[in-house]
């Protein structure tokens, strides 16, 4: 996993986190709701998982509709630049290797 990916991990914890803390919920109760551990749910909020049943359940509750186009548009920026980079990278080796 390179920099921005985990870089992506941690500001999708970040904002799953705080939007489950304006809900009221604690992370035990999150993990009985997805059948996870509340230790996988803390190492997603942490960036440290990117498990994808965690993530639904905050998208389920209302995740993009509390944070609106915000995190969906960091989201997206994110990705076109880990994209990009590994375009670039791709590139550079052809031209490494050819050279």
């Amino acid at each position: 996993m390179n920099n921005l990916e985990k870089e992506v991990r941690s500001s999708v914890g970040y904002y799953c986190k705080i939007f489950r803390e304006d809900m009221g919920c604690t992370q035990k109760e999150v993990a009985i709701a997805t059948g996870k551990s509340r230790r996988l749910i803390s190492h997603f909020e942490h960036g440290e998982s990117d498990n994808i049943n965690v993530f639904l359940w905050y998208i389920v509750n209302g995740l993009f509709n509390y944070y609106g186009e915000d995190l969906f548009e960091e989201i997206h920026a994110m990705r076109y630049l880990t994209d990009h980079i590994q375009n670039s990278e791709h590139k550079l080796k052809k031209v490494i290797s050819k050279w």
